[in-house]
């Protein structure tokens, strides 16, 4: 899926050095960085919504 995201001159210069550094493309960098934190993020459970998916267990 392609979004359009603006960001500022100062994290596009950020990503564009560290790429040239690891001899990569800036905005795959930006893509592996932002995946990274999703995954890391989305498998979270909060205590709330660990009560939410024990309470619709035993009522289903």
């Amino acid at each position: 899926m392609k979004v359009t995201l603006a960001l500022s001159k100062r994290s596009v210069e950020f990503f564009k050095n560290e790429a040239r550094k690891h001899k990569t493309q800036y905005q795959r960098m930006i893509r592996r960085l932002l995946d990274a934190y999703a995954a890391h993020h989305g498998r979270r459970l909060t205590p709330r919504s660990t009560r939410t998916r024990a309470k619709a267990a035993r009522a289903g």
